[in-house]
């Protein structure tokens, strides 16, 4: 009898919704859009993308410059 090396559990639904989000973004309908609302996006999927929802969020919440890393490195004197 041949034992499974795939891994099951928390790691394994994980690296599946990796893959239905790549897949979703291979769409083409989603990729003919010009511009897309990535708050949207996350909120109307934030079903099918469980786990990678809060990282999304906090991506698309980072700070658009440096300025503000760079405030924080000079007011603890780094």
């Amino acid at each position: 009898m041949e034992q499974s090396t795939v891994p099951v559990g928390p790691v394994d639904s994980n690296h599946c919704e990796l893959e239905k989000y790549v897949a979703e973004l291979e769409d083409p309908s989603l990729r003919q859009r010009s511009e897309v609302n990535q708050l949207l996006f996350w909120k109307e999927h934030q079903a099918v993308f469980r786990t990678l929802k809060p990282v999304a969020e906090d991506l698309l919440a980072a700070p658009a410059s440096q300025a503000y890393v760079e405030s924080i490195f000079l007011f603890v004197g780094l």
